[in-house]
């Protein structure tokens, strides 16, 4: 069908679109791109949406990305060693379901991408007035530079445009997970909810648990009826109240499109489910079964209002991998249905309450999730906060404006407390979230929360509405920059200079390596006071531009003033 391609230059990203006409025109059940491109000056590769290999090295001989609308997002680019980007390829659509393979030809020294995308009837029509457009760039722009012209291309292109993100979303959260697991009731929350709130929590996350006795972890046999366990949770309303009463939104987990084999649902709804994937002992409701979209948007909407919730935790949606059922024999159509009835079930909640906040996880966090929700949280990577870091970063550069918590932090009872504030110190990359028993957790480790909350709350403003910057070498985040008018934030995570330019008036360093000096390498003469792990300040002095070295103990932080300045205290 090439003479139904269409060439379009885009001088502002750098790059062009190929768009496939005609297809409304002819029965077409497929869409395959195929492009080659030179191997010069590359060192790596961003997969994206895929919480493991993501940003990675060159493929070696073959490496396939399989995307749906309700699991990653079909593009691939290559960068070289500066970071700058070689190539980018990308299909604007996000709602088909895309195969990307990559084949590396040695004789060539090239690679051989062939982008196939499944058409269905309803797909076809859908596209037939904008056809189907696949981006490619090869201007030598940073590559998360080059990420955010595509994204701005495919958001522009959604069905529905991205939810509001209120500022509530930016709240630090505790959430039950990790703490207790299953073994949550009501007691339990209140008596942990009086602490958070106190510790500077602004959200409460009831997680999976609160509608069974019964559960074991990792198995959804008892999902799908969604109503609280009356022994752990008598008066589940009540209980919201009390704890929003205490100061915190509450959220709570759910799994709408998930009905397990051992719920009163799953015989209801049988004709409308999926096999599901067979190690979550639990069906999946089809996105194209008559009714589903109906089922799901009256639960979102009745545990909302029959709860008084400020919002849910959606989890699970890229877990449906089939919408072949009983009732329905096509899978025609999987992702522009699955995308209508979320939107659907989410208008509804947000009809009642317009800041509500809907959070997603793991690689249903991708493009088309803009316009379903308004927090993005890192893949699940318990006790690895490296990857935690990682993870939030890449969020960062994938979905700027919305809010991305991190993967809960937590650790293990005896850690030390450089080890914890440490992590907490990293947890300000994005929105804190933490999951530990805060009824039986040590005085200092309480301590150094109630320090790193105070720290993020203070810092906020410049921490997620400020210039997002990082370093990154390789696999390494060397350093994260959060710059505002008013304040320049530098997280420092290897052996690295920092610069420290003439303005802003105040630069925070945040020791977060294990190191225990820091360079500085300063624009003009300062006043540099360096604090502990703790916020107490060790020492003070002035030094001249030029570089500067700082022995500043891991955790602790560094505040730079031009001088002369007056009354220097920790940073407020």
């Amino acid at each position: 069908m090439t003479d139904h391609l269409r060439h379009t230059p885009l001088p502002e990203a750098g790059g062009r679109l190929l768009t496939l006409d005609g297809l409304a025109d002819r029965a077409i059940d497929q869409a395959r791109f195929r492009v080659s491109i030179p191997i010069l000056d590359m060192s790596g590769i961003y997969i994206g949406g895929d919480p493991g290999p993501e940003f990675g090295h060159l493929p070696f001989w073959n490496h396939e990305k399989h995307t749906r609308a309700n699991s990653g997002f079909p593009y691939v680019a290559w960068h070289n060693a500066k970071g700058l980007n070689r190539m980018a390829i990308g299909l604007v659509d996000q709602l088909l379901d895309c195969t990307i393979r990559i084949t590396l030809d040695e004789a060539g020294r090239c690679y051989h991408v062939e982008i196939i995308a499944k058409l269905s009837p309803a797909d076809c029509e859908r596209l037939g007035d904008d056809g189907l457009s696949l981006f490619l760039c090869d201007h030598p722009s940073p590559w998360h530079e080059v990420l955010g012209k595509y994204r701005k291309l495919a958001e522009d292109a959604l069905p529905a445009t991205p939810i509001a993100v209120p500022e509530a979303a930016f709240d630090p959260v505790f959430c039950t997970w990790t703490a207790a697991h299953h073994g949550i009731t009501g007691d339990w929350c209140e008596q942990t909810a009086r602490i958070a709130a106190d510790l500077g929590f602004g959200t409460w996350l009831t997680d999976d648990g609160w509608f069974t006795q019964n559960a074991e972890f990792g198995r959804y046999d008892h999902v799908g009826d969604w109503l609280p366990d009356s022994k752990k949770f008598p008066d589940f309303r009540d209980h919201v109240e009390r704890v929003r009463d205490m100061g915190m939104r509450y959220l709570l987990w759910v799994s709408p499109l998930m009905v397990g084999t051992r719920s009163r649902a799953h015989t209801v709804l049988a004709e409308k489910l999926t096999r599901g994937r067979s190690d979550l002992h639990a069906g999946h409701l089809s996105p194209t079964a008559p009714g589903s979209a109906e089922h799901v948007a009256d639960l979102l909407d009745r545990l909302m209002k029959d709860y008084g919730l400020d919002g849910l935790k959606i989890d699970f949606v890229d877990a449906l991998e089939t919408a072949i059922c009983p009732s329905i024999s096509t899978n025609d159509n999987f992702g522009a249905a699955t995308f209508a009835l979320l939107r659907r079930a989410l208008d509804r909640v947000l009809a009642q309450r317009p800041d509500a906040l809907i959070e997603f996880r793991n690689t249903y966090t991708n493009l088309a999730a803009a316009a379903l929700s308004n927090v993005y949280r890192a893949s699940d990577v318990p006790l690895n906060p490296e990857l935690n870091l990682w993870q939030v970063t890449m969020l960062r550069l994938m979905a700027p404006g919305r809010a991305i918590h991190m993967d809960p932090m937590f650790w293990h009872a005896d850690e030390s407390d450089r080890n914890v504030s440490l992590q907490l110190m990293r947890g300000l990359a994005g929105v804190p979230m933490v999951s530990v028993r805060l009824t039986e957790t040590r005085a200092t480790h309480l301590a150094l929360i109630r320090h790193w909350l105070a720290f993020y709350t203070r810092h906020r403003t410049t921490l997620w509405h400020g210039a997002f910057a990082p370093v990154i070498e390789g696999h390494s985040i060397r350093q994260l920059c959060f710059t505002d008018p008013t304040r320049r934030i530098v997280m420092a995570l290897g052996e690295s200079v920092i610069d420290c330019p003439a303005s802003p008036a105040e630069q925070i360093v945040l020791n977060a390596s294990v190191h225990g000096s820091l360079v500085l390498a300063l624009a003009a003469r300062s006043r540099l006071q360096v604090f502990d792990m703790w916020g107490k300040e060790l020492e003070s002095r002035d030094a001249e531009a030029g570089h500067v070295a700082l022995e500043v103990e891991p955790g602790g932080s560094i505040v730079v003033r031009p001088t002369p300045e007056a009354d220097v205290s920790f940073p407020k």
